[in-house]
């Protein structure tokens, strides 16, 4: 009797290990799967500012990272394994850190992206503005004034689309 016990007992123990082994495997997929910590993604990330992505891009990934740390905020810290309670606060708390660091992270680029868009809209319409405070004293000066009139109005809807672009990019950040 005390054999076939003591031999439960470390079919028991064997059972509860394999089944905590299985639990701490399914956090590596926070790195395996996510590449939360994986170095050659954190460089790319400087690579995709020059890339120009959409919006589009920024939001799928900012929203990725934010929903991955939110689901785990209502994931439970401790879990009963047998006989073993396992803490799994610090784990959760490093992985929602790392989630959060990336969306901040496309954000701050998608900013960038957008800073440099507003300078140059900006920049392009003060230089207009010079152009257009001009009096015309002659025919030329009229001919140039005409011309400026006439780029503004074809490049028009560039402007604006340019604009509702920079509106968007910033309505994501927010």
């Amino acid at each position: 009797a005390l054999i076939d016990m003591t031999m439960q007992i470390q079919s028991s123990n064997q059972t509860v290990f394999q089944v905590i082994s299985k639990f701490l495997r399914s956090w590596k997929k926070y790195d395996t799967q996510w590449n939360l910590w994986d170095a050659k993604r954190r460089a790319e990330l400087d690579k995709i500012a020059e890339k120009r992505y959409s919006v589009v891009y920024f939001d799928v990934r900012i929203c990725v990272y934010k929903g991955l740390a939110e689901g785990l905020a209502s994931y439970p810290h401790e879990k009963d394994i047998g006989f073993v309670r396992i803490d799994s606060s610090a784990v959760i708390s490093g992985i929602r850190k790392q989630a959060l660091e990336w969306a901040s992270d496309y954000g701050k680029i998608l900013n960038q992206l957008a800073q440099k868009d507003l300078e140059q809209v900006q920049q392009q319409i003060e230089q207009f503005h010079k152009q257009l405070e001009d009096v015309p004293t002659d025919l030329a000066k009229l001919k140039e004034l005409l011309n400026v009139i006439s780029t503004i109005k074809s490049i028009d809807m560039d402007m604006v689309i340019r604009i509702w672009d920079i509106q968007e990019k910033y309505r994501t950040l927010r």
